[in-house]
Parts: structure tokens; sequence; C-alpha cells
């Protein structure tokens, strides 16, 4: 087939076309863009609608059954044109000014576009298939980006960006004027401020001296016509131009009080003028900004104090500061009647060699019956508390049946205390076998005086035993007797041993030798141990609880483990909800027993408080403020009103175990030491 030519219906351009398998198919104009029919001229396509004639923008084309046909409806053929237009038409040259040709794909070097065949619709399906791609097409905005949540978001990122934006603004605009003002105020001040320049001339021989007088204050406001005359001061020039003017002590000026008379209002408030004496006002050494409150401010305040000075009386302690009261939420632990739990019985039971501090621990554990050691009859009774105890096998026994074997290996004897608990005491008698009926005060008191001393010192420490008028102290050859009561009876036991301790350790203190061999130094020690010099506070624990354990079995094996007896005070814990019995876990491996037992304190209420370097005292507010303890203090240069200011921490509840005591601290007659009457020391956990 020849080429021939066709003629574009909308530019009126002449395209050649020499590929005969154009012919039949749509294509686009070179010039125009618009599509155009290949065909020959004279021959027509059949079934293929005109689209894009010049003269109309809609063509209806008689249907077979008569029915009208819209060329521009949605149909298979128009999609196909439609998406030809979206393709890069295809290559063509000009051979003359009004004359275009369309190139064979061989002919122009590229992969000639295919033509589209209209056909059946699955190859229009294809079209729209996920992998076709129209080229150098625009690509259509996805309903992703238009659609009203997308929408809104873009919205919000707008009016976000644009509120930081302006905060940032603002923020950096205040700054900036912050940094102005600032430049502005300290401009006016220099320049508000007078030049103080000093213009001096040599005099002749035959001149008057100098005189300086004082000029008035510069803030002004203030009427010297009352004051004093200040006297003239005479300067000499020398010849170098230097002057030094000796210090001008100017005398005390009685400025107006608050309130001035209604007379001499103006007066006050009058401007100084200046040395020429015109009315202009002296420059004011005050920023613009508040140079019209400068009568104001003129005013000054003279504070006056009154000749006797109130001095303050300690601060009240009240019985929750003091922990009188327990604020605990944990429910109290009911009372356990020792005769109804004395029924029970064990199929088999033993007890190794442990401390005596571990042992009535785990007792109270298997047991369920508190149970407690008298510390202080062991001390009455030169018993020593670091011994072990141990109960042999038991096959079948009650545990009532168990009770009085508890402490026979020590001597001691298990007494039941108002059915609720179990006590391990001295016995009488061991008790009255080693205890003295005198103590020697030979090197400590040594007149008559220094008895008188000592007899009132004793009634202020023990508050409790002065109560009875008959009750008397009485020293005969240098030595203090125990004291009879009214009824006959000797003073207590335990209450004497006391007083005994606290002359021995003062003894010991001033570096004499014990008058008493029966006891041993740490029973007769009355010294005031802080917590910082119990050294196993700080030892870390191996010791792993990975469970939850009772309370009895854990708190004396982690203290053991640190070299540090815990004597626990469970007939007392129960008002705070820790029984022998109560289960509890806290991490111990790896961490100081300071730490371990600050959970505990923190978590029933405790006190933890220092009997001595290798001791340790658990138990409840309550029970601790009721039990102070006699101590000899090293003065150490400090008054006893300085030391009683230290002790105020271990303040004692009253005699009658509710309210308010007071620390007691007593020099000796040397002044060397302190007798202190307070309660035990407490670890800071």
């Amino acid at each position: 087939m020849e080429p021939f030519t066709i003629t574009c219906a909308t530019c009126e351009s002449r395209i050649r076309v020499r590929n005969p398998q154009m012919v039949g198919q749509l294509a686009t104009c070179p010039k125009c863009s618009s599509m155009i029919m290949i065909a020959p001229s004279g021959a027509t396509v059949p079934n293929t609608p005109a689209r894009g004639v010049a003269g109309g923008d809609r063509i209806e084309v008689a249907h077979s059954e008569g029915f009208p046909v819209d060329s521009m409806a949605v149909t298979k053929e128009g999609l196909a044109s439609d998406i030809e237009n979206l393709l890069p038409p295809p290559a063509a040259t000009q051979v003359d000014d009004d004359e275009y040709h369309l190139v064979d794909a061989d002919d122009a070097g590229v992969n000639a576009v295919p033509p589209i065949q209209i056909g059946s619709s699955a190859h229009i399906n294809n079209l729209h298939a996920p992998g076709w791609q129209p080229g150098a097409a625009p690509h259509i905005p996805s309903s992703q980006w238009t659609s009203d949540s997308t929408n809104r978001t873009r919205q919000y990122l707008l009016v976000a960006f644009l509120g930081v934006t302006g905060v940032v603004l603002a923020a950096a605009l205040f700054f900036g004027f912050l940094r102005w003002y600032s430049s502005e105020r300290a401009s006016d001040v220099l320049t508000s401020q007078p030049s103080q320049t000093v213009d001096v001339e040599k005099p002749n021989a035959n001149d008057s001296p100098i005189e300086i007088t004082p000029q008035s204050s510069e803030l002004g406001g203030t009427d010297t016509s009352n004051a004093q005359p200040i006297p003239a001061v005479v300067a000499s020039v020398p010849e170098s131009p230097v002057i030094e003017l000796p210090a001008v002590e100017l005398p005390a000026v009685d400025f107006p009080a608050m309130d001035l008379p209604t007379t001499s209002v103006d007066q006050a408030n009058a401007l100084p003028t200046n040395a020429a004496g015109d009315d202009q006002p002296i420059p004011q050494q005050l920023p613009k900004q508040l140079a019209p409150f400068a009568e104001m401010l003129n005013y000054q305040i003279q504070p006056q104090f009154p000749d006797a000075i109130e001095i303050l009386s300690e601060a009240p302690v009240t019985a929750e500061d003091l922990g009188l009261t327990s604020t605990v939420g944990l429910p109290e632990i009911p009372p356990i009647d020792v005769v109804q739990q004395s029924q029970i019985s064990f199929s088999g039971l033993v007890i190794g060699s442990l401390p005596l501090s571990q042992f009535v621990s785990l007792w109270s554990n298997l047991s369920g019956i508190p149970t407690v050691v008298d510390l202080d009859s062991l001390a009455t009774a030169a018993i020593d508390r670091n011994q072990r105890l141990a109960l042999g096998l038991v096959k079948s026994a009650t545990v009532g049946s168990l009770i009085p074997q508890l402490g026979q290996g020590l001597g001691l004897r298990a007494e039941s205390r108002d059915n609720l608990y179990l006590q391990l005491v001295a016995t009488t008698e061991s008790i009255e076998q080693k205890l003295p009926a005198a103590v020697s005060l030979e090197g400590l008191v040594v007149d008559a005086t220094a008895e008188e001393w000592l007899k009132g010192t004793l009634q202020q420490l023990l508050p409790n035993q002065s109560t009875d008028q008959n009750f008397t102290w009485q020293v005969v050859d240098g030595a203090l007797l125990r004291p009879q009561r009214s009824d006959g009876q000797p003073l207590d036991a335990q209450v004497w041993f006391s007083v005994v301790k606290l002359i021995e350790s003062w003894r010991l203190a001033t570096g004499q030798s014990p008058t008493l061999d029966q006891y041993g130094p740490q029973q007769l020690s009355a010294e005031f141990i802080p917590a910082s010099e119990v050294s196993g506070l700080d030892s870390v624990l191996k010791q792993v609880a990975p469970q939850s354990r009772p309370v009895a079995q854990v708190l004396p094996r982690i203290c053991q483990e640190a070299g540090v007896q815990a004597w626990i005070d469970w007939a007392n814990l129960g008002s705070v909800g820790l029984g022998p019995q109560t289960t509890a876990v806290y991490v111990t491996a790896a961490r100081p027993l300071r730490r371990v037992l600050a959970d505990y304190a923190a978590e029933f209420s405790l006190v933890v408080a220092v009997i001595d370097r290798e001791s340790l005292w658990i138990t409840t507010n309550q029970a601790y403020r009721s039990r102070p303890q006699l101590y000899v203090v090293p003065s150490d240069g400090r008054s006893a009103e300085e030391w009683k200011s230290q002790l105020r921490p271990y303040t004692p509840a009253a005699s009658g175990g509710v309210g308010v005591g007071a620390v007691v601290v007593i020099p000796t007659p040397d002044e060397k030491f302190m007798l202190v009457r307070c309660c035990r020391p407490v670890v800071g956990l």
C-alpha cells in the first residue's frame, strides 16, 4: 500500500501515513494532539464513531433499533479513546510547513507504542490491571489523599505548626524586649547620675582655708534646719594636683516619723535646691520610671527592739510524736491464751543449740506463744545473755509440758505474764545471791556535800521510786545502802541494780577498778552507745530468703549472720500487727543489715534500739518510751542543757505511761561526766 495523506479535522494539518497497519485505528495529531481516524481519503471504517469532529461536542449515531446513542457516554470504545489521550503520541516528522507524517517504529529508532485495540471487555480490564503503567501521564490522587480523615489530619498538623511557631515567635519577641528594656534602664541610670568632678585651684598664701559642708541628701525631702551643725573641715591643698580629703564622720540625723504633722508636710516633701540657690532640683539617682516616687521612697524605717528578749521554750512533744499511739493500719493480733495454747501436742520436736535470742524466737514460732527474755533480771543475776540454749528430742508431748524445760540449762524459769505471753527470767534466789546490799562510793563522793548531791540526783533519776515519802537514801561509811520501803521491804532488785550499775559505770569511766567482782564489765556497763558504733548494721548479708517465711525465723538469723543479737519484744509487737507466725518476704542477699531492718520497720512501724555494740532491741514505740535507762556520758565540755537538747529525741514517757516525760541530765561534782536518764539510742533507718 502506498502512503497516503489525511487531514486533521481540528487543526487542518495534513498527515502522511506510511504504515498500512494503522489504517482503521485512532491516532493523535502530532500538532494539536487531537484524535484522528487513520483512513485513506474516500474510505470509511464501519462501526467507528467520529469523535472530536469540529463543529460539535456530541455526535448522535442511529442505532439499529432506532434509539439515539450518546457519543459522550462511558463505553468501552470511549474509555479506550480516553486512555489513548493519556498515551504519548506516535513519533511524527514534518515534511513541510503544513504536512506531517507518522513514522514507523523501525524508522524512529524507538519502541513504538502499539495501537489501541478496541476489542473485548477482557482487553479493557487488562488496561486497568495493577501492573499497568500509563507512561509519562500524570498520576491521579488516590482516595487516601482526598479522604476526610486525611484532610482533617493535615488541618490538625497545620494548626499545630502554626501554634508552635507562634509560641516560639512570641518567646523570641519577649526575650528581645527584656534585653532592650534592661539596656535602656541601665543607660537611664547612668545618664541620671550627676558628674562629680572637682575643680581644684591652687590657692594663694593669703587665701582662707577651704570649708567643706555636707550637701543635702540626693533623694531629697529632708529638712536639716533642726539638725546639729556640722563642723567645718580644713584641708590644705598640696602642690600635687591629687587631693586626699580626710574622712568626714557625719552625725546621726533623726529622720521624721511616718506620721508627719500637717504644718510641715510641704517642707518635708520639698526637693533640695542646688548650690546656686535657684529652684532647680538636684538630679535624682533613680531611673526615670521611679523618679515620680522619690518622695515616697525617701522615708526610712528604723526598727525598734524591746529591751527584754523573750526566749522561747522547748517545742512541745505530743503523744503522736513520741509514738505512744499507733497509727499503723495493720490489724492488731488478738491476745493468745497461754493455757489454751499449752494443750497443743507435738508428735516430734527438737531444737538444736542456738543463741538464746534466736532460740526464744524459734520457740515462739513453733509453739504459737510469744516468748521474751527479761534481760534486766539476767544481768542482775550475773547470767550471760549470749549463751546458747537447746531443746532435746521430744517424741510426743504437749506445749505445756515443754514450758518448764525451756530455760533449765541456763538457770532460767518460764513464767506466764497475764496469761498472754511467756517470759524467761532469772530465779529470785540467783538474783538475791548476786545482788549486793551496798555499793562503795570511794573515789566518787568525798564529802557530805557530795553525798547530799547524790541523794537528790537519785531522786530525779528515779521519779517513780521517790513517790514513797518514807523512802530515803542512806550513805554509811562511804557506801550507798539499798533502801527500804515503808512496808519494810527492800527496794526492787532490778531498780536497785540499775543504781549499782550507774555507780560502777561512773567508776569505770573515771579509770578506777570495779568493786563488784561477781559481775562482768558488760553487765555493769551504763555507757550510752550510739547506733554508729554498732558495726554489724553495715554488714552485707549473704543469706537468701526466696519465699515468704515467718519473721521469727528470718530476723534472728540475718542478725546472727551480721554478728548482732536481735532481742524481739514479741509481748508488745502484737499491737502493731506483728506476731511470731507473721510471714513476710524481703530481699536480704547482698544488702546491709540496716536496710533490711528498715524494710521491716517501715512495714510494721517498729523501733530498733541499741542495747550495746552487739545487741539490738526490736519493739514498739510505746514499749520503747516506757522503759528509760540510766547512763553515764562524758561531758566533753558541754553543759547539761546542751546535752539535754541533744538527747531530746530519746524522751521517755511520763511516769504514768501516758504523756511526755523529760530527759534528766545532771553533771557530776567535777563536771566531767553527766548522769542521764533517757531512752535507748535508736538506729537511724
